[in-house]
């Protein structure tokens, strides 16, 4: 868990990327002022391929277990509730 907090803002960011990029790909795809339901369909179905591949990379790429390079080079890193609360000075 050493790089919980670096993993998330990397996978925010790229999602955030994502949301701001949603609006002008739906735009190119509805371009006329008519907007059919052909073109909401290729949205829909554009939407659906990303998931769907992001989803088997996770299935067939990702781990639950924790990997070496997040687990901490020191082996005694926890701390007492008495440490933290009563601090020796």
């Amino acid at each position: 868990m050493q790089f919980a907090g670096t993993m998330y803002g990397i996978t925010n960011a790229a999602s955030n990327i994502c949301g701001f990029m949603a609006p002008y790909v739906i735009g190119q795809i509805i371009s006329s002022d008519q907007q059919t339901l052909g073109e909401w369909r290729e949205v829909f179905y554009l939407a659906a391929a990303i998931d769907l591949g992001a989803n088997l990379f996770y299935l067939f790429f990702a781990s639950a277990e924790e990997q070496d390079w997040s687990r901490s080079d020191s082996t005694d890193t926890s701390a007492s509730i008495e440490t933290l609360m009563y601090p020796e000075s």
